[in-house]
């Protein structure tokens, strides 16, 4: 995850989505809801991923999810330039508690 805005090469990118293998275990895209006009386009998009090492209070297993919107501009049919803009819901905080669950892991 980036929280600054970066330039890559297309080598820096491959290695990158190598690196990503491994904390995932799986990924999921959905496009929401997409406009183009001329060379951009405007993508909403809900990504799941379940995890394959723990990241903040998510242990592997669980499920990471973002909602994002990405808006490629595309030259000579290739994208030449993209940027995301990322929401992800909290990964940090401790999970609350589903129904029926307690906020206290029962006593032995």
């Amino acid at each position: 995850m980036k929280t600054k805005r970066d330039r890559r090469a297309p080598a820096k990118i491959a290695e990158d989505l190598a690196r990503g293998k491994t904390i995932l275990r799986s990924e999921h895209y959905e496009i929401v809801n997409a406009a183009a006009s001329g060379d951009a386009v405007a993508l909403q998009v809900e990504w799941t991923g379940v995890l394959g090492v723990p990241i903040g209070a998510l242990g592997p297993g669980d499920q990471m999810t973002t909602f994002s919107g990405i808006f490629p501009r595309f030259r000579e049919e290739q994208i030449a330039e993209q940027i995301n803009c990322d929401c992800f819901e909290d990964f940090l905080a401790p999970k609350e508690p589903g129904p029926g669950q307690s906020e206290v892991p029962a006593q032995k």
